[in-house]
């Protein structure tokens, strides 16, 4: 459910951002915006579980069960 929940809301998040027809090409606006913005929410995410992979591992995040 959680892999589900990122792409389903960046494809909401690019369908309503398309515009509403009034603009010539206004659709094509919304879909680069969408994949843009799916690009950097991917980049983000990746970056901080890179981050925080080495940070366990240089022992500086430790997790107390």
């Amino acid at each position: 459910m959680k892999k589900l929940f990122l792409p389903a809301l960046c494809l909401f998040l690019m369908i309503s951002l398309s515009g509403c027809g009034l603009m010539e090409d206004a659709f094509k606006a919304g879909l680069f915006f969408g994949l843009i913005l799916i690009v950097i929410i991917g980049l983000l995410v990746w970056l901080l579980r890179f981050g925080a992979i080495a940070l366990i591992r240089k022992g500086v995040i430790r997790f107390q069960e």
